[in-house]
């Protein structure tokens, strides 16, 4: 592959196929944490309000667009920078593959471009593609500026390093790593003064950047909240997910198992190789992240909040790949199939339910046609402060397909004393349905429909209509 001269088109050829497979779910449901954002974004009344809303939902970079549109555009227009961000981290992704050699180039890009998580949340309004592609560009700067100070890339490290940490604070993880690494490299090819000379000027603005952020921004933050989790499986979910995998039973684990043999090769292979970047894989992919988890002690927890650690080792998965390839034998059979086999994963969860976000405007849509005249809807309540998640997406979704006159969302309290004809009960996961609930006052609601959801984003919700 060194000496091919199709190399342009293989490139383009990944970028076509990367950016083909991040645009259908552009199209899918707005889910609540996106809706959320348009809420907040909407009744915000300038920039600088949404920069001091200080709630973990608001990816800041995110929500000024979405305030610069407005909250009456078409939902796939809120989503239009996260896919361009999904679509760019491609070709940075080849970009810094190529700094190794032609086949890193080509399996960093193709891992990348068919990885199911990063395919996912190229579609999703919200700042985990945008954080993921800035990561890569401040990373492509930082290594072209260890080769040659260059004011140009110090520049692009600085932009990059704070809009990446206006995507999403996860952002610190790779930013940490990445100081470990440069003044680690500086250290091997300059004298010691010289060394913390150059890293400092490189570090110095984007960290004054980022603090000014957070004092504005990020202190006294409050955390929205979230189901209840297992560290253990969460790690184990950000794994699998990457490339394709199952997120729960025995196909979690094993998926979870090959994906952390192939990151603990890698990261050893780098170690064994000599090859500085073990500092920054081992800093920004594992140990950042376990000591925010282990230390802080999050109040919830999800794969999306590893994006950033699990890109940076999917850098080191791609360049061990591309080496065993290289060396040709049982290791370049053993690493196409691993390719192979990250690709198929990724295409088939892309394309699976997996990728749904949910089925709320079919849900209402659904309610308005078989209601005469108006209908009530409440909330089963089975999930803590369901009347709010609920409302909001009522609120949102009866705008969507203009049935504002036609359906009303009614709260617990009046619920509880009047009724509704309709009930929407909440869900994290795809579980079989009871067939008929009964609320406090004895009235009966059976199954109507139930319209799941995948595991990376939404919620199931379950339709159930009064007994006549």
């Amino acid at each position: 592959m060194e000496n091919d001269n199709r190399l342009p088109l293989v490139a383009l050829a990944v970028l076509v196929i990367g950016a083909a497979l991040r645009l259908p779910g552009l199209w899918t449901d707005l889910q609540l944490d996106e809706v959320w954002s348009l809420e907040n974004a909407s009744a915000a009344t300038s920039w600088l309000e949404i920069l001091r809303l200080k709630i973990d939902n608001n990816h800041h970079l995110t929500s000024l667009y979405m305030h610069g549109l407005g909250p009456n555009v078409d939902a796939a227009l809120y989503r239009v920078p996260a896919y361009v961000f999904g679509v760019a981290t491609i070709g940075l992704a080849w970009l810094i593959g190529l700094r190794d050699s032609r086949t890193t180039a080509v399996i960093t890009a193709v891992m990348f471009a068919t990885s199911a998580a990063l395919v996912f949340y190229s579609s999703e309004a919200r700042g985990y593609s945008a954080v993921v592609c800035l990561m890569l560009a401040a990373w492509y700067c930082l290594q072209r500026y260890a080769d040659a100070p260059n004011t140009a890339y110090l520049i692009g490290f600085a932009v990059t390093s704070v809009l990446g940490m206006m995507s999403h604070q996860t952002f610190a993880f790779f930013f940490l790593g990445a100081f470990i690494w440069c003044d680690a490299h500086m250290q091997r090819h300059h004298r010691l003064r010289d060394a913390t000379r150059l890293t400092m000027r490189m570090f110095a603005i984007p960290t004054v950047g980022i603090g000014v952020f957070a004092v504005v921004a990020l202190v006294g933050q409050e955390i929205g909240g979230g189901p209840p989790f297992d560290i253990p499986i969460v790690v184990a979910q950000t794994l699998a997910v990457m490339s394709g995998g199952p997120q729960h039973g025995a196909g979690l684990w094993f998926v979870a198992a090959i994906c952390g043999c192939l990151v603990a090769t890698a990261v050893w292979s780098a170690y064994r190789s000599k090859d500085d970047r073990v500092f920054f894989y081992a800093t920004a992919g594992i140990i950042a992240p376990a000591l925010i988890v282990l230390l802080r002690r999050p109040p919830t927890l999800a794969p999306r909040y590893f994006l950033v650690p699990a890109a940076v080792l999917l850098l080191a998965v791609s360049c061990s790949l591309a080496k065993a390839i290289d060396r040709g034998g049982w290791r370049r059979v053993m690493a196409r199939v691993l390719i192979a086999a990250h690709v198929v994963a990724g295409v088939w969860f892309t394309f699976s339910p997996n990728a749904s976000r949910g089925g709320y405007r079919a849900a209402l849509t659904h309610i308005v046609e078989q209601s005469t005249g108006s209908a009530t809807v409440a909330s089963a309540n089975r999930f803590g402060g369901s009347d709010w998640r609920t409302g909001m997406m009522m609120r949102y979704y009866t705008r969507a397909i203009g049935a504002q006159s036609r359906l009303r969302y009614v709260a617990t309290e009046e619920a509880a004393v009047e009724g509704a004809q309709w009930v929407i009960d909440e869900n994290l996961d795809n579980a079989p349905a009871p067939q008929s609930i009964v609320d406090t006052h004895g009235r009966q609601y059976s199954i109507d429909r139930v319209y799941d959801a995948g595991p990376l984003s939404g919620i199931v919700w379950r339709v159930y209509r009064q007994h006549e």
